[in-house]
């Protein structure tokens, strides 16, 4: 299945950014998980809100290509960035692509160097 993962950041007080969450778009769903778990009502609040576009495009017009993009670019960077965009097809649904992501970010971010200790190819 063709799986699109937007990678959501948060500013941190030093001036950088970290990864916090995850938005998987599939043929199916939108997923929106944070890697703390702690965000739930920023993120219910926000499939809600996105859900309903998706419906309203459905309706009018095949689902918008850009949806994740449109959503990227909506975000203050004075509150965090969303990025880079990648697609996969290696994944059976969007639940597994969640999983399989945000674990990705738990196991792979340096916090202390503010870097990737891998690819984010491996998603690939």
């Amino acid at each position: 299945m063709r799986i699109k993962f937007l990678f959501e950041w948060e500013l941190i007080p030093d001036a950088n950014y970290r990864p916090v969450g995850l938005w998987v778009l599939g043929v199916n769903d939108l997923l929106i998980r944070y890697v703390d778990g702690k965000s739930r009502k920023r993120t219910d609040s926000v499939l809600r809100r996105v859900r309903a576009q998706m419906r309203i495009e459905l309706q009018e017009f095949p689902a918008s290509a850009d949806l994740l993009e449109y959503h990227a670019a909506t975000l203050s960077p004075y509150i965090g960035d969303r990025g880079p965009l990648i697609e996969s097809e290696r994944f059976e649904d969007e639940e597994e692509a969640l999983a399989e992501g945000l674990s990705f970010i738990r196991r792979e971010w340096d916090d202390a160097g503010r870097r990737w200790r891998s690819d984010l190819a491996a998603l690939l």
